[in-house]
C-alpha cells in the first residue's frame, strides 16, 4: 500500500481537499510520530491501515479543525498500533 495515494482517497471519502505539499508534511511527521509511538524503526506493512488513518485525522484537524470525528480516528488508529509497540528499556 502506498501511503500517499491511500491517505488521498481517505481524506477525500471524509470531505477533505487534498494539497499535495501539505500532505507530504504530515506523512512524514505522522509516520515519525508512529515510529516513535510504537519504539520501532520501522513501519510494518500490515500497520499501515492504521497509519493512513493516523495521517488523516492529523491533517484533516489542519485543514477544516478539530472534530471529536478526527480525535476518534486518531483514538482507533492507537489502538490498531498497540500490537506493534516495542518495549523501551
Amino acid at each position: 500500500m502506498e501511503l500517499e495515494s491511500t491517505a488521498i482517497m481517505r481524506i477525500e471519502m471524509l470531505g477533505g481537499k487534498v494539497n499535495k505539499e501539505l500532505l507530504a508534511y504530515f506523512i512524514e511527521k505522522s509516520v515519525r510520530e508512529i515510529l516513535e509511538f510504537c519504539n520501532i524503526a520501522e513501519l510494518p506493512k500490515q500497520a499501515e491501515i492504521y497509519a493512513v488513518d493516523w495521517i488523516a485525522a492529523n491533517y484533516l484537524t489542519e485543514q477544516l479543525g478539530y472534530s471529536k470525528q478526527w480525535e476518534k480516528m486518531r483514538e482507533n488508529s492507537e489502538r490498531g498500533l498497540i500490537s506493534y509497540r516495542r518495549m523501551r528499556w
